[in-house]
C-alpha cells in the first residue's frame, strides 16, 4: 500500500478499504478512533491473514499518542500513569513540564 492518509464519514467503507488494500508485505499503521473501531479491525485483519501480522499495527489515537509520542519523547523527563483531557481550570506556565502532569500520575 502507498503512503495514503483516509478521511471519510463513518459507513463509508474506510475499513473495507482498508482491509482489501492490506497484504501479507504491507507495512502499516492504522489509527482508529475508539477502542471499538479498533477490536473490529483487529478482527477483520485476523480473518484475512488468520493472525495478527506483526508489520500491521492498528491503535488509537490515544495509543498512538500514549506510546510513540509521550513515552519516547517526555518519559526521561517524568512518568505517568495514562493520558488526561480535561480543561485545566488555572491558568499555567507552560514553561514547567510537572505543569502539565496531574496528582493521579495521568498526563
Amino acid at each position: 500500500m502507498a503512503e495514503e492518509l483516509i478521511f471519510a464519514f463513518a459507513g463509508s467503507g474506510k475499513t473495507t478499504l482498508l482491509v482489501d488494500k492490506l497484504t501479507i508485505n504491507s507495512r502499516t499503521l492504522i489509527l482508529m478512533n475508539t477502542v471499538n473501531n479498533e477490536t473490529h479491525l483487529r478482527s477483520r485483519i485476523i480473518s484475512l491473514f488468520a493472525f495478527m501480522h506483526e508489520e500491521i499495527r492498528v491503535m488509537t489515537w490515544f495509543g498512538f499518542l500514549q506510546g510513540f509520542c509521550f513515552r519516547s519523547i517526555l518519559q526521561k523527563h517524568f512518568t505517568s500513569h495514562g493520558l488526561g483531557f480535561p480543561q485545566p481550570t488555572v491558568r499555567m506556565l507552560r514553561i514547567n513540564p510537572l505543569n502539565y502532569q496531574y496528582h493521579s500520575g495521568s498526563i
